[in-house]
């Protein structure tokens, strides 16, 4: 029986001139579809940001899923043309890419949408026409015009898909496709040397070569997948914590932060003498200087367990520090009466369900809850409790002639950096810190003292390490199965940057099946787990897709290697 790759390079080179022109145009239509995809989850994951509507990146997994069956199928129609693949790319391409994200989302959503905006219709009359979980009235010019982009790419890759399709359905001989490619013609009597099979004809033989070793190659995809998987849940995990450290720093609108020289981190840190407030205000390109003081206390929940407390005193009427944004019904108000203190809503479970008028004993001392923060969240076994500076003093103890933090705004048009500058020469018995230093030496302080950083960034290494090895030896494993194989696309003329090619498109492969499988199984997973601290900024799915290639890639090097060795003469060897 020939050889798998006898069989898919016996047309060289008839044949492959033959398919030429379809596998062309099958790859400019790939190209646009990458693009179309790019386009779309972009914009999503613009709004996603310019909304601060996470919701969004729901669009994205569907939208890599489509673009890896689209690659999948137009491999396939490229290595073997015919009616029944033909119509599953018409399908796998028009109903996402054009209908979908292109007609719907793009023409629908957005391009008529503007058009009735800029016509004067009222928003009320847009939101009954266009009316879903993420709509929003035009009021962005970057994210409306990626939007409109999607119908455009739309377009053209329906123009493509309709002069793709019927030379697919013909075959590439012109006739009707109904199977296999018809037998090469007879070679001429002095045949030219083989030339390399197109890009997408490797792809073809690569998956062809892969399905016949099925469980083998489905061992392999899952591996890959699990270690994509862990990859992107630890990576996340570690993130999202990292968020919840820096949350005090980054959610308080603080330019400058102004504190003891003994601090490493808000958690460590030390007192300053009043007097430095008055320092700081007086200071040139400071538009307003704010006490903060910081203490720990233990409330006793109606259950009778006692909870560690931050307690945060902030004054008015800045209350710097103090998360810029408040629940519904809480306004900056709510701390101007005595006793009066705000918890995060997102701890209200820990409190008994806590509401606004109930009352709670800090120390021993009443305080009654008068509204709710939200975007910080502990990171510690201390909850955050915020009350006006006074109260915060009387609550913990905290001395009348010292502070924790300055909190520091620069004036309009004056650099952070200059006047931290400033700061340091006016108060040179204080540590001074931008917010964005503020917030490295946070996360600085916690990777060092505690396990954590170690724990998640080793369960990453780990995972990709995991998904390297079981490549490596599916992919070596299978080179010395298949030595024949190999030895046979020698003998008819194949190069080694074909072989090389082969092989590194069946790591790619794997690689693209087991990343969206991966990512989409961790999407979900975070999607029912929404309590847990699990960040996807988008330099996460960057840097796990890059591991995992990299590991791929990698991994692929001992059965290159053993590849490249093979003698072209096992072929007539018994």
């Amino acid at each position: 029986m020939r050889s798998i790759a006898y069989k898919s390079f016996r047309m060289a080179p008839t044949a492959l001139h033959r398919t030429g022109t379809l596998a062309r145009a099958a790859g400019a239509l790939l190209l646009l579809v990458l693009a179309q995809t790019a386009a779309t989850v972009g914009h999503f994951v613009l709004g996603a940001h310019r909304y601060e509507d996470p919701g969004r990146l729901h669009v994205v997994a569907p939208a890599v899923v489509a673009l890896a069956v689209t690659a999948v199928v137009t491999a396939l129609l490229v290595w073997r043309p015919g009616r029944l693949l033909a119509v599953l790319l018409a399908a796998a391409v028009g109903v996402p890419f054009v209908l979908v994200f292109g007609l719907y989302h793009g023409a629908w959503g957005h391009a008529l949408k503007c058009v009735l905006f800029a016509a004067g219709a009222p928003a009320s009359r847009l939101q009954a026409l266009f009316g879903s979980a993420d709509f929003v009235v035009p009021d962005d010019a970057l994210f409306e015009a990626t939007g409109i982009a999607t119908f455009g790419l739309a377009v053209w890759i329906g123009a493509r898909l309709a002069r793709l399709v019927p030379a697919a359905w013909r075959g590439p001989g012109g006739g009707a496709a109904t199977g296999p490619a018809d037998p090469a013609p007879p070679a001429p009597p002095a045949p030219p040397a083989p030339r390399p099979a197109h890009p997408l004809r490797l792809v073809g033989l690569a998956v062809r070569m892969l399905f016949d070793a099925p469980f083998k190659s489905l061992g392999t995809f899952v591996g890959v997948t699990v270690s994509v998987f862990l990859m992107a849940q630890q990576s996340s995990l570690l993130l999202g914590i990292l968020g919840r450290v820096t949350s005090f720093v980054r959610s308080s609108g603080v330019d400058v932060w102004i504190m003891s020289v003994a601090t490493e981190s808000t958690d460590a840190t030390d007192t300053i003498p009043v007097s430095r407030l008055s320092a700081a205000a007086s200071t040139r390109g400071v538009a307003w200087a704010a006490p903060v003081v910081q203490g720990i206390g233990t409330v006793t929940r109606p259950d009778g367990v006692r909870e560690f407390v931050k307690v945060l005193g902030v004054e008015a009427p800045r209350y710097a520090g103090l998360p810029r944004t408040l629940s519904p019904g809480t306004t900056w108000d709510s701390l101007r009466a005595s006793r009066r203190i705000l918890l995060n809503w997102n701890d209200r479970p820990t409190f008994a369900s806590a509401e606004i008028g109930d009352r709670i004993e800090i120390d021993g001392q009443a305080a009654i809850v008068n509204g709710f923060f939200q975007g910080m969240d502990p990171h510690s076994p201390y909850y955050y409790v915020f009350a006006n500076i006074d109260d915060a003093r009387a609550f913990t103890s905290f001395p009348q002639d010292r502070l924790t933090f300055v909190a520091v705004g620069a004036a309009p048009g004056v650099p952070v950096s200059a006047l931290k500058a400033r700061l340091e020469e006016r108060i040179p018995d204080v540590l001074v810190r931008t917010r964005e230093e503020m917030s490295d030496m946070e996360e600085r302080y916690f990777l060092v003292r505690t396990p954590v950083g170690l724990v998640f960034g080793m369960g990453s290494v780990v995972a990709a390490l995991i998904g390297a090895a079981i490549v490596a030896v599916t992919l070596y494993s299978s080179a010395i199965d298949r030595a024949r194989d190999y030895g046979t696309l020698k003998a008819i003329g194949a190069r080694r940057r074909d072989l090389l090619s082969l092989l590194l498109v069946q790591a790619w492969l794997f690689f693209a099946a087991g990343f969206v499988v991966g990512i989409g199984a961790f999407l979900m997973v975070r999607a029912h787990l929404p309590q847990l601290p699990m960040a996807t900024p988008p330099r996460l799915f960057v840097g796990v897709a890059a591991a995992a290639l990299v590991s791929c890639t990698v991994a692929s090097l001992a059965a290159i290697r053993r590849v490249l060795s093979v003698d072209p003469a096992i072929v007539f060897r018994g």
